[in-house]
């Protein structure tokens, strides 16, 4: 049987993509095997701006999609300033973000900034 993370590796192969740059989290294990079955590199910068600008420049630079990981909530939060600035550079780049399972996410926790609403 083939999960959603195999189905996105395998997309990003076809599409060229040869690096992925991002911030290891629990929830893309699953991900993150398959990126490595179909050869795809993973780089783990130590801020989630950082993956995005390392994704942006990998696009400039290559002309291929540049693709960058953040977790969600606080992982999302930090991701956004660089996405404004490479979609205003008009560099390709795709952030691929997670959300917990909802078994494990509510009861809600009171508000902790791990769950909110990030579409």
């Amino acid at each position: 049987m083939i999960h959603g993370g195999e189905v996105v590796a395998k997309m990003l192969k076809e599409e060229g993509v040869e690096k992925v740059f991002g911030i290891i989290d629990g929830t893309y294990f699953g991900f993150y095997s398959n990126l490595r079955k179909y050869g795809i590199e993973i780089i783990t910068p130590r801020h989630e701006t950082s993956a995005v600008h390392m994704a942006g420049t990998y696009a400039r630079m290559t002309g291929k999609l540049g693709v960058c990981m953040a977790s969600n909530g606080p992982g999302v939060a930090n991701a956004l300033p660089g996405v404004a600035v490479e979609n205003a550079e008009g560099n390709r780049v795709l952030l691929i973000t997670s959300k917990r399972r909802l078994q494990i996410s509510q009861p809600d926790r009171g508000g902790t900034y791990q769950w909110f609403d990030q579409v």
